[in-house]
């Protein structure tokens, strides 16, 4: 099944586990090749330590960003079978009321595609970059 901006919210409730569905993203649009949402940042996302209280946990845009570049591939023809690599910069710190998240497709491959994924925070400073390959399915 392809996924369509009908169908991404029923789809990320669906596949995922509940640990991922607990993450509220607002899915902004959907096309071939490119997912773009917007995220909320909320207390339970952020860190308790008390240099931090209004920062997002790493683990939650590293786990977001790893939905959703599997998510992006499923807007394509060809589906992943799953995550090879994810490399990941935490460029600077993730806080701000919201973040606005861009994930595309930068190959597709029979065998091996790749993803980028970008996080800017509400002032549209870039805080978090991510290339990510996966496994394809191979075509029946």
């Amino acid at each position: 099944m392809q996924i369509t901006q009908e169908i991404i919210g029923a789809w990320h409730q669906h596949v995922f586990g509940d640990w991922i569905k607990e993450i509220e993203v607002e899915w902004e649009s959907v096309e071939e090749g490119l997912i773009t949402a917007r995220l909320e940042n909320k207390e339970k996302y952020c860190s308790h330590l008390k240099q931090g209280k209004d920062r997002m946990y790493g683990q939650v845009i590293m786990a977001l960003t790893d939905t959703m570049s599997f998510m992006v591939l499923y807007t394509t023809p060809i589906k992943p079978l799953g995550t090879l690599t994810q490399h990941s910069s935490f460029i600077g710190a993730a806080k701000g009321p919201f973040f606005k998240i861009e994930c595309r497709v930068k190959k597709l491959g029979k065998r091996i595609s790749h993803v980028e994924t970008t996080w800017h925070d509400s002032e549209d400073t870039l805080v978090f970059h991510s290339v990510s390959s996966f496994t394809m399915m191979e075509e029946k």
